[in-house]
């Protein structure tokens, strides 16, 4: 392994736990803003809709970035390219694949509704701030 190589993985690892943090320190903060309405609209089985759902969101956000930061780590910025085009698809799919879990914890009567909806503002946040992070990042922003 060359030098350059090794300092672009490094690089590449940095970027991914500040993706990540950022994405997680986004989604704690709506979290905690919307954790009072939600124990006002659907009690202690609401919160523990909203914790289910938040992991659900952060998996797919995990699931995701993890592909597009994998070409990071390779040389060739074809490779960055096809990743990055790559990463939303994988993430869709991640978020998709969240739906068994989610529907095994409505069966098991957690409300339905406001992880439903948690879910859908998890992924939203989440992906705003990974957006936002990656639009910096083209532009040579650190």
């Amino acid at each position: 392994m060359t030098d350059r190589e090794t300092t672009t993985r490094w690089a590449a690892w940095r970027r991914s736990r500040r993706l990540f943090a950022t994405a997680t320190g986004t989604l704690a903060a709506a979290m905690l803003a919307g954790a009072w309405p939600t124990w006002r609209w659907a009690g202690a089985d609401g919160l523990a809709a909203m914790g289910s759902a938040g992991a659900a969101a952060m998996m797919a956000t995990l699931i995701g970035s993890a592909a597009m930061l994998g070409g990071l780590c390779r040389p060739g910025a074809a490779s960055a390219l096809r990743r990055a085009l790559m990463a939303p698809a994988v993430r869709l799919g991640a978020a998709a694949a969240m739906a068994l879990p989610i529907g095994l914890l409505a069966a098991a009567g957690v409300p339905a509704v406001p992880m439903l909806l948690w879910f859908a503002i998890g992924y939203l946040v989440t992906l705003g701030a990974e957006t936002a992070l990656l639009a910096r990042w083209a532009y040579g922003t650190p």
